[in-house]
């Protein structure tokens, strides 16, 4: 319960802050206080008066008096220091760490804020857009995730890929719903049968290696839930994954989130 709630309280940070700050730094301070909580006004006047203090005992102080709270100060000042600097050694270590385990390949926290903002720019309005950039990436879907999702994906760049599927698989059947909306060479070359299900294939592999995806699948919306049962059946029985003998150890991953 602590996990799911620290995760949401991070993911609705990164969504106001992608939007209100100016750069990466600004960013990373937004998303690192996500789990504060305002003081309390008798929080603040119990450091200077105590647990059943006053404030007009404070404002009658002596200057001695004062000193001692002078000096209490300079005590807080020295606690929050440490720590501080006990924050700062723990950051490190999550650092390294995650670095070891995701490996040579992962973007910087950077690039992958970076990423995500032109991801937002270019996927906001429809799933034909997101479409186009999906298909228009240099980068293989594995290679994207794990450079840019290894730790974490948020739940709206899952809900926009599934969308821009569930179009790419309607077309794929249907030739007839083709409009001028997708007139790009990189749609044209996915709408063979067997590129545009090993496209889609390739994207729900891809995307079981993220970060924090089961968390990301519990907050699509129903209809993107059903979108997403659509394309996991449609790949499933597509000759594509016969004929290649796909391995649908993902797919049961699928059906297994379904479930819960």
């Amino acid at each position: 319960m602590a996990i799911y709630s620290k995760s949401r309280a991070e993911d609705g940070m990164k969504k106001r802050a992608l939007h209100a700050c100016q750069d990466y730094e600004e960013f990373q301070n937004f998303v690192s206080v996500s789990q504060l909580k305002p003081i309390s006004k008798g929080d603040v006047s119990s450091l200077f008066n105590g647990s059943s203090g006053s404030r007009a005992t404070f404002r009658n102080r002596t200057v001695h008096g004062a000193a001692e709270v002078q000096s209490g100060i300079g005590c807080l000042d020295g606690y929050i220091d440490e720590k501080k600097k006990s924050a700062n050694d723990d950051n490190k270590k999550n650092v390294e760490m995650t670095t070891k385990n995701i490996g040579s390949s992962a973007k910087s926290s950077r690039d992958a804020y970076n990423f995500l903002a032109q991801w937002r720019r270019k996927c906001s309005s429809s799933a034909t857009d997101t479409l186009l950039f999906l298909a228009e990436m240099k980068e293989l879907p594995e290679m994207t995730c794990r450079q840019y999702f290894s730790t974490d994906i948020d739940s709206d760049v899952v809900g926009d890929v599934v969308c821009a599927l569930h179009l790419l698989m309607c077309i794929s059947v249907d030739k007839s719903k083709t409009n001028d909306d997708l007139v790009s060479e990189s749609i044209t070359n996915l709408l063979e049968t067997p590129k545009s299900t090993q496209f889609i294939s390739s994207w729900l592999k891809a995307m079981t290696g993220c970060g924090r995806f089961d968390l990301a699948i519990s907050f699509l919306t129903s209809k993107q839930v059903l979108q997403l049962k659509e394309i996991v059946e449609f790949v499933k029985n597509s000759v594509y994954a016969e004929d290649a003998g796909e391995d649908d150890d993902y797919l049961c991953r699928y059906n297994d989130l379904f479930k819960s």
